[in-house]
């Protein structure tokens, strides 16, 4: 196969991954969400996060990401999370029943 094929398929699969996007590893999101779940639970002030929809976490980490919402603790949490992580942490939030 020539490098211009190969390019040509590499280029392919970028595309298809924008256009699609990422799907997040539930596995993953568990094992980053370790320190998540300690503070966000029921009898704290810091809202729920178990069962969130996924879009609106995702919303919501890209907004401390970018300064837009303000709470210095989930800014730097933010932008230490890549986009396959904030997305792995949204697929594990989300699959969380909300009553526990």
């Amino acid at each position: 196969m020539s490098k211009i094929n190969i390019s040509l398929i590499s280029l392919l699969f970028s595309i298809l991954s924008l256009s699609y996007g990422h799907a997040g590893d539930i596995a993953y999101g568990e094992y980053l969400a370790s320190e998540c779940v300690t503070c966000h639970v029921p009898s704290n002030d810091i809202p729920p996060i178990k069962g969130i929809d996924k879009a609106h976490f995702i919303e919501a980490m890209n907004s401390y990401k970018t300064g837009e919402r303000s709470n210095e603790v989930m800014q730097s949490v933010a932008k230490s999370l890549g986009e396959e992580e904030i997305e792995s942490l949204a697929e594990y939030l989300y699959s969380l029943d909300p009553a526990y």
